[in-house]
């Protein structure tokens, strides 16, 4: 199988940089869930899926048969090509089969994260208005008076409990007879699959469009690119990020039996999860990976079947990273970097000496810019720019954004600042959003909590700019100190005063929190981190 993730090429004249070249797949008229069909027929008798819930262990024959049983009796009730499908789940035992039966009638899947309240999934919704809703039986309440506020009149059909006047899911696996005169819709290359929602960190997310052919290609290639597969992988994401759904086709494409739970993560049980079932790779973000490795019971063999742990969502600090080689004796640590608008787009290679987010993805070239556009070379820091060989289908209903994403030459600008090494790997310094401004001075963030991070004492840091009429933005520390630690502010700001220079140093305060507003993929809530550090330091002068 190709390297999805080959070394990446620098171009001297155009001073742009690109991953390898796709490989042609399947045939471009064939749906994701056409795709998972042949796939599961041909091994009927894998383990395709382990619940650690209720230690259910389905096959690819049980995950295949109950795909199209819901796919048609789906279509019975009216769900056809184009048709928008909403999910409110956990990962339970059912929901791969539904997702898999709605890409095979060539309908759009939207999923939304369990946590969600009312507003959150009256926004989202509002947006993608969903003909079909698959959802826990205990989210019915909520949904129903979301749904109520759009005045949308979708079927919901639920998951676990039967509830009254609602279909169930285990309606649509009765046996709806012979499949053979049953045509599943194809596809061409600007068919939706899924709406994914942008990830929400800045301001409220929108409906991604992402094809058919851009799944299967990363499905087929993975998460991981080894001649040696892994046998088995574990990712606490909901289908509400790019993580789960990236697991779920993954693992359904290559053969790797995913280990599922309905419940949501915490470190314990993280943990346990690794002792019982022994994955061989871990698809988390940085919140999880803080989690194993702060864990009490954590020792030198915990992670022993570990082979790749993929590391996405947002930067982490080097020290975490080179901690995390540590425990890994017999695998490694890669950093990834994506953004829902696109998917995958590089990763740190094997083995690697130094942290970065590695070479690019086949099919993706890119250039790096000042604030002028102007084009940068080799070690230079500026906005991550890029192109891509499949086609970008924009923002669901929505295109005056999808029309703002792309300049006149149709490069996406990510509003990511980054820069390329002399080996050409990428590297990611922040949101250019991000970026603090003390007196003129740029003050990027990371740098300072990469040194926070560095104490022992401290979980988490984030660096945030306090508004001030004179000097712009106040550097300030909101942190998670580790239960039982005594660092104070004084410690946080000595250290920041010792390594940095003077407009870097902590003037808006350090404040301590017993927890960070997260999204529900473990992202930092960086606006509503700023408003507590803002109201914090108001409250100190006054």
């Amino acid at each position: 199988m190709n390297d999805l993730f080959s070394k990446t090429v620098f171009d001297e004249k155009s001073l742009t940089w690109r991953g390898g070249e796709c490989p042609t797949l399947f045939n471009p008229r064939i749906s994701v869930g056409t795709a998972a069909w042949f796939i599961l027929n041909q091994n009927p008798d894998f383990v395709a899926q382990i619940s650690d819930n209720s230690g259910v262990r389905k096959t690819n024959r049980e995950i295949r048969d109950a795909m199209l049983r819901i796919a048609v009796n789906l279509g019975k009730i009216g769900c056809s090509k184009g048709d928008v499908v909403g999910f409110l789940s956990s990962n339970n035992e059912d929901v791969a089969p539904a997702v898999l039966a709605t890409l095979l009638l060539a309908a759009q899947v939207n999923a939304l994260d369990p946590a969600f309240g009312k507003d959150e999934i009256a926004h989202m919704f509002g947006i993608t208005r969903p003909k079909f809703i698959f959802c826990e039986s205990d989210k019915i309440p909520v949904l129903k008076e979301a749904l109520l506020s759009l005045d949308l009149n979708a079927k919901i059909i639920t998951f676990g409990e039967k509830v009254q006047g609602f279909l169930h899911i285990g309606d649509l696996l009765n046996d709806p007879g012979s499949y053979k005169h049953y045509d599943f819709p194809e596809i061409d290359e600007k068919t939706c699959a899924i709406i994914i929602c942008s990830s929400g960190t800045t301001g409220m997310p929108k409906g991604v469009c992402v094809p058919h052919r851009t799944l299967l290609y990363l499905a087929a290639y993975g998460i991981v690119a080894e001649p040696q597969k892994p046998l088995s992988i574990l990712c606490f994401s909901s289908l509400y990020w790019y993580t789960g759904i990236l697991t779920l086709l993954t693992g359904t494409i290559q053969g790797i039996t995913r280990i599922i739970t309905s419940d949501p993560y915490t470190p314990d049980l993280f943990y346990n999860m690794i002792l019982k079932h022994r994955p061989n790779l871990l698809f988390t973000g940085p919140v999880q990976l803080t989690g194993i490795l702060n864990h009490p019971l954590l020792d030198e063999s915990t992670m022993d079947s570990i082979k790749h742990f993929v590391v996405t969502g947002s930067g982490i600090p080097e020290p975490l990273w080179k901690e995390a080689k540590k425990f890994l004796r017999n695998g490694d640590i890669y950093c990834g970097y994506g953004m829902s608008e696109v998917g995958w787009i590089s990763r740190e290679p094997k083995k690697a000496l130094r942290q970065s987010v590695g070479f690019l993805v086949a099919g993706v070239q890119m250039k790096i810019v000042d604030e002028v556009s102007n084009k940068l070379g080799i070690g230079q820091q500026g906005e991550i720019c890029m192109k891509f060989k499949d086609s970008i289908l924009g923002y669901y209903n929505n295109p005056e954004a999808t029309a703002n994403m792309l300049d006149e030459d149709g490069w996406i600008h990510s509003g990511d600042l980054g820069y390329f090494d002399e080996d050409n790997l990428l590297h990611v310094v922040g949101r250019k959003k991000d970026i603090l401004k003390y007196n003129n001075f740029h003050v990027p963030p990371i740098e300072l909590e990469n040194i926070i991070l560095t104490h022992p004492d401290v979980l988490q840091a984030v660096v945030v700019g306090v508004p001030h009429p004179i000097s712009r933005d106040l550097p300030a520390a909101v942190v998670v100190r580790k239960k039982g630690s005594l660092v104070t502010e004084k410690d946080i700001k000595s250290m920041i005063e010792k390594s940095l220079s003077d407009p870097k140093h902590l003037r808006g305060g350090v404040y301590f929190v017993d927890s960070l507003p997260l999204t529900p993929s473990g992202k930092i809530k960086r606006i509503i981190v700023k408003d507590i550090a803002t109201k914090l330091y108001n409250e100190r002068i006054l």
